[in-house]
């Protein structure tokens, strides 16, 4: 009971005001999610808008932010490393429907699930969609507006539709 209770103050938490941590709108979202989560790691943020399904499958690390207007479906786990950051409208999805060619409608094929992982030091661009089951490396950036259908490697920039690594990173010398 206490958990619904929670879920549905989580729901109407998405819409107050306030994006920067101090804020109150964004101090209540934390601290319902806290409750929540599977794991919360220290000074996160989670921007007004963010909609999080079956919160208890989400690990966030310490020093990250679920962006404005983000959607997470977690249906399965999705695991959030240290100072990922995520733009404005990201959405992460860890389900499918079943595709079977010999099915009639895909409303009576089921569900596909799988975990999404980013890894630490990520950057998910504004708008960028995350399918069931990929793994971002740590390091990587996803540009604005990219569907992740497969798993990205370390330090990669990933862009398009679906994503593609255009470039590799340069880290330190």
């Amino acid at each position: 009971m206490v958990t619904k209770i929670l879920l549905a103050l989580f729901h109407f938490a998405k819409f107050l005001p306030g994006s920067a941590r101090e804020s109150l709108g964004c101090r209540i979202r934390v601290a319902l999610l806290r409750r929540l989560a599977g794991r919360c790691g220290r000074n996160i943020n989670v921007l007004s808008g963010a909609e999080i399904g079956a919160p208890h499958n989400l690990e966030i690390g310490d020093n990250s932010a679920i962006g404005l207007g983000c959607y997470l479906s977690c249906l399965d786990k999705v695991r959030i490393g240290e100072r990922v950051l995520m733009g404005p409208g990201v959405m992460i999805y860890t389900s499918n429907h079943v595709w079977d060619p010999n099915g009639r409608t895909y409303f009576r094929q089921g569900e596909q699930l799988a975990p999404v992982a980013i890894g630490d030091d990520a950057w998910i661009g504004a708008r960028a969609i995350l399918l069931p089951g990929v793994v971002i490396g740590k390091g990587c950036t996803v540009a604005a507006g990219a569907v992740v259908t497969k798993n990205t490697s370390d330090y990669s920039v990933m862009a398009g539709v679906p994503a593609i690594r255009i470039a590799d990173k340069q880290i330190g010398s």
